[in-house]
């Protein structure tokens, strides 16, 4: 500007066409003045600014969001092997509780022992009575938690936004809380489609979380016959000086508890899927759980 304006002095005469490139240089000028900024070019003031780029900003979050899909789940509650043990292990205890019924029956109608039949009567009922008990504890559904508000998978999708779709850094410290977690498994998770050697398997219908101080509880609900199968694990863990460490993994289908074996198998699975879910999220490698309180957890980047 001062340039032309040195120019317009120099060239009176052609002052009018000299002003003419001046005016674009000038209304810059005066918006930069005013604090404005050129925005495809129009001149935006703060207000209209930050407005116009939460707009732009929603829309390319509305549209990564609808695009991209986290990986999917495994789609195995109980698989194959688990079931044919079990059911080969109720059949078993079937066709000996029966066996032991009709001997029963025979020892006191045709041998008049009624000592011994009564005997073999007594085990027979005790070893079907058992396995319809442990039939039963299966199919049960356990108590339900205790639930609070619903949640906002909105919290979980903004460092979703933020980590994958703007590529910022992950977070130093971040704090999920279970109610807002259950919510966006609710709408985003699906399980891989089952393959097809996989007949007699129970697959996995939704997961929930539930965090409480010192541990968390895991529960994943598929169909069998119709009905709901429950499968709950409970997490205990310890505090050390560093870190929080597992102490104890505790797990239940219906209402029975499971063996060890079983449940640090099924627990594994499940880590698993949470491995690939915290790569989809961008976390790095050394992410830790800082702390595990009621309702939330806290993970932290050293």
């Amino acid at each position: 500007i001062r340039a032309l304006e040195k120019l317009k002095k120099e060239f009176s005469a052609r002052s009018g066409e000299i002003q003419q490139w001046m005016d674009p240089w000038e209304i810059e000028a005066r918006a930069l003045k005013e604090g404005k900024r050129k925005f495809e070019g129009r001149w935006l003031s703060p207000e209209e600014w930050e407005r116009e780029r939460g707009a732009r900003e929603s829309a390319a979050k509305e549209a990564f969001l609808k695009t991209i899909h986290p990986p999917d789940i495994s789609p195995t509650l109980i698989g194959q092997g688990t079931i044919f043990a079990a059911l080969a292990a109720a059949a078993m205890g079937l066709f000996f509780g029966i066996s032991f019924l009709f001997h029963g029956v025979l020892e006191i109608m045709r041998r008049k022992a009624w000592w011994k039949g009564s005997v073999w009567l007594v085990s027979g009922l005790l070893v079907v009575g058992l396995i319809g008990r442990a039939m039963g504890l299966l199919l049960a559904i356990p108590e339900p938690w205790e639930t609070g508000t619903p949640g906002d998978s909105k919290r979980v999708e903004d460092l979703l936004w933020s980590t994958v779709g703007q590529k910022k850094p992950f977070p130093r410290e971040v704090q999920i809380a279970d109610r807002d977690l259950n919510s966006w498994w609710a709408q985003k998770l699906h399980p891989r489609p089952l393959s097809v050697l996989e007949i007699l398997v129970v697959g996995v219908e939704s997961w929930r979380v539930q965090f409480v101080d010192g541990g968390l509880r895991l529960e994943r609900v598929g169909r069998l016959l119709g009905r709901p199968l429950v499968l709950r694990h409970e997490l205990t863990l310890h505090r050390t000086e560093k870190k929080e460490e597992v102490y104890r993994v505790e797990g239940s289908l219906g209402k029975m508890p499971l063996p060890p074996a079983v449940v640090l198998r099924s627990w594994g699975e499940w880590m698993e899927d949470v491995a690939k879910l915290s790569d989809f999220f961008s976390a790095p490698k050394g992410i830790q759980l800082e702390r595990l309180e009621k309702g939330g957890a806290v993970f932290s980047v050293p």
